[in-house]
């Protein structure tokens, strides 16, 4: 009743339809308020999930490479059974470079390995390390070669461990100015740079010797047996 008169049926029924209308409005923005209300949770609760996930990535790798790391020194300590001191001396070296260059703690400490296997006391390998790494940094050569390089030529020039820097430089250059790499040039000295030492020759002049072979056309074993030739000639 409006005023004491009553509705004719056709204003009852726009006031039930209007009634019902904003009654489904209010539904609809309920249901919609619990959709994005359960969007917000679901996004909170994946978010959530894929953090827990990446920590349980993170975590198996950083004890993948606990282990590793671990088991190269333990390698490297069956090697060159090196005493306490010095196991904690190599270590740390291992360590420190694995944080300072582009190689890992793990590698680092396969590279001690490597030359403990070349020959290598516990104090050279410590001491020859870093040069190490960088040899192969500059000839793109895994850490084996690299020590096997570093090992026969500091053994056939009679150069100790703290020459094997100015050992790196000098085949880096000789690479970087002739037709021959690293690589190459480590392969031609185990053929050449015992012969050149009995006879009083130098490392930089076999290499720079080596560089103009390369330059020729003979490289890596060739360019090695080809000079140790001339020097026994000579």
């Amino acid at each position: 009743r409006d005023g004491g008169t009553s509705l004719d049926p056709w204003n009852r029924k726009s006031l039930i339809a209007a009634q019902n209308a904003r009654r489904v409005s209010r539904q609809l923005q309920t249901m919609r308020n619990r959709a994005i209300s359960l969007r917000s949770t679901f996004s909170r609760l994946v978010t959530a999930m894929a953090g827990v996930g990446t920590t349980i990535v993170l975590m198996r790798t950083a004890a993948h490479t606990v282990v590793r790391f671990e088991k190269a020194m333990g390698e490297v300590l069956a090697i060159t059974r090196a005493t306490t001191s010095q196991f904690a001396i190599m270590r740390a070296e291992a360590q420190k470079l694995g944080a300072t260059t582009m190689f890992t703690a793990s590698q680092a400490a396969e590279g001690l390995k490597f030359l403990a296997m070349a020959g290598f006391s516990a104090g050279q390998a410590t001491k020859s390390l870093r040069a190490t790494l960088n040899l192969a940094q500059a000839g793109a050569m895994d850490l084996g070669t690299a020590a096997d390089i570093a090992s026969n030529i500091l053994t056939a020039f009679r150069i100790n461990a703290e020459g094997l820097n100015d050992v790196v430089d000098d085949l880096a250059t000789v690479a970087s100015r002739s037709n021959t790499s690293v690589v190459q040039l480590g392969d031609a000295m185990k053929y050449v740079s015992a012969s050149a030492s009995s006879y009083g020759i130098s490392l930089q002049e076999t290499s720079a010797a080596i560089g103009v072979l390369s330059d020729a056309g003979m490289q890596a074993s060739m360019a090695g047996t080809g000079l140790r030739q001339v020097f026994i000639r000579i």
